[in-house]
């Protein structure tokens, strides 16, 4: 970014994208981002690299947070942002830059254990199970620990019990910068992908989604880490891609409506990842477009068959039990692993007798 950098050819041809910004430092070079993509092990082939220019301006020149318009994760305009010269904005647009320095130490501190469900029950968050299978499927490595979650159709938004742990820094690191209340938050994540996990191309669905902007804030990070978004629809063939580089503290607003996949080649990264409407959701009584539910410390959740609404239990016994009957079936099978090895023992022991007998 930076337009009077893209005046002068000689950038113009070092860069990989320059868009946006009035002013900027030294613009990474081609080369340099090439030798990053030739670690890809993969077959994409990508087209261009958007960086950002630093900037501490959060908001836009009406005192409003910068957004993409929400229009465009419509069907119908999402299949039209299809260019990266004319689209840009309306594919990642970088908000500003924010100091994330006192969550990158907490988040350190948790490491990769501390996403765990096990680990996030015994330190009294909640959590979902069923997301897991999708998790597997879509994003294999991928751990999350669940501030601020929604149902598909956002008819009830849950605030989980680790929200007020991290809450108070999320609000003056990140969203009193970005203009953003805690009642238009629809869904806040801390995403961690291990070491060589792979999330692989997808669209975002459903109401969420819609109503919904989502924004990245890097964290933990590094140059190893290739965020992908392809132009025009998940399934053409003629498809550019587009890779987003940013640093910690880089903070952009991604429209997941556009096909995306996220490879790490390198140490586990984490962003917090918040998914805000341009509205509030529900008021400080709890009343509005969307039921306010909070949960409680070591609740165990999943959305039974036919629902989309969260049905809780309690973690504490329920996952005791979990764990038992993990265990009782372990013992089951060790108990006819050493019955077939009891049985294996004796048909070689006949063998063996039977075979002394022929040569006797």
């Amino acid at each position: 970014e930076g337009r009077h950098h893209c005046n002068n050819a000689k950038v113009m041809k070092a860069c990989c994208l320059c868009k946006g910004g009035e002013w900027s430092k030294k613009p990474l070079l081609a080369g340099h981002l090439d030798r990053e993509i030739m670690k890809m092990k993969s077959n994409d082939i990508v087209t261009a690299t958007a960086t950002f220019v630093h900037t501490h301006q959060c908001l836009d020149e009406n005192g409003m947070t910068k957004r993409i318009p929400l229009e465009m994760k419509s069907k119908s305009q999402s299949s039209m942002v299809s260019d990266l010269d004319r689209d840009l904005n309306f594919i990642v647009k970088h908000l500003c830059n924010v100091n994330v320095k006192p969550l990158q130490d907490l988040i350190l501190e948790l490491g990769d254990e501390g996403f765990t469900h096990s680990a996030q029950i015994e330190k009294n968050n909640a959590v979902v199970t069923d997301r897991k299978k999708l998790l597997d499927k879509w994003k294999p490595g991928v751990q999350t620990a669940l501030l601020i979650f929604s149902t598909k159709d956002v008819a009830e938004i849950y605030h989980f019990p680790w929200l007020n742990e991290w809450l108070p820094l999320i609000q003056e690191l990140i969203l009193q910068p970005l203009g953003i209340q805690v009642n238009q938050i629809v869904r806040m994540q801390l995403a961690n992908m291990q070491q060589g996990s792979d999330i692989k191309f997808h669209t975002d669905k459903n109401r969420w989604v819609e109503i919904a902007h989502r924004v990245h804030v890097p964290i933990v990070t590094h140059p190893n880490i290739f965020f992908l978004a392809k132009t025009h629809h998940q399934r053409d063939a003629e498809n550019t891609i587009l890779r987003i580089k940013s640093n910690a503290g880089e903070v952009y607003e991604f429209n997941n409506a556009k096909g995306h996949a996220v490879r790490n080649d390198g140490d586990s990264r984490v962003h917090l990842i918040i998914d805000w409407a341009d509205e509030a959701m529900y008021d400080e009584e709890g009343n509005g477009q969307a039921k306010f539910v909070t949960l409680r410390p070591k609740e165990v959740c999943s959305t039974p068959k036919g629902s989309m609404l969260l049905q809780c239990v309690d973690g504490a016994n329920s996952w005791m039990k979990s764990a038992e009957d993990h265990m009782t079936s372990i013992e089951k099978q060790l108990e006819t692993a050493i019955e077939s090895m009891k049985e294996a023992n004796n048909s070689v022991k006949e063998a063996e007798s039977l075979k002394e007998a022929c040569e006797r």
